[in-house]
């Protein structure tokens, strides 16, 4: 008797201790990040969109004008491309990049990069940035945010999701 009250004891205490592994698959020892890609209108049908990836692979997707799926939608982002986006985030500098890089045109829309790294948030702004000096990997993070929410269930034509042709 004495014996499976020790074991339940135990097993009680395992239960209630908090885990080590950290906030996830893709930040291990940043459980702040996340990364938010927003897609703005423009003056014809250019999908309107919001879409977050936090540190524990959450998909937040929010369809908003001219996408497969509008409204909430939630899913979960594939590991390996989690971390790819999160590697791209240091390797790029990232936080350290200007806020906005603008050309003087129209009728294109923004795309809005957010990260949160550590803590920190930082804001991005591409409205046809390379035109004015962006760094390329700031389209490549546009790219791996897309790539790893597209492994929602609302996805549906894709190119209505991402405004690229087929």
């Amino acid at each position: 008797m004495k014996r499976l009250a020790a074991a339940l004891a135990v097993l009680l205490l395992a239960a209630c201790a908090p885990v080590a592994n950290g906030p996830g698959p893709g930040a291990p020892g940043d459980p702040t990040f996340s990364a938010t890609l927003e897609r703005t209108a423009c003056f014809g049908t250019c999908p309107i969109y919001r879409v977050t990836i936090t540190a524990d692979g959450k998909v937040v997707f929010e369809g908003i004008r001219f996408v497969a799926a509008v409204g909430r939608r939630e899913g979960q982002a594939d590991p390996a491309k989690l971390a790819a986006l999160i590697a791209l985030v240091d390797s790029s500098r990232f936080m350290s990049l200007k806020p906005q890089y603008r050309a003087q045109v129209t009728d294109l829309p923004s795309q809005v990069v957010t990260i949160t790294r550590n803590g920190r948030i930082h804001r991005v702004e591409d409205y046809a940035g390379r035109a004015v000096g962006m760094p390329e990997d700031v389209a490549r993070l546009e790219a791996l945010i897309d790539e790893a929410a597209k492994d929602g269930p609302w996805v549906g034509d894709r190119e209505l999701f991402t405004g690229a042709p087929r």
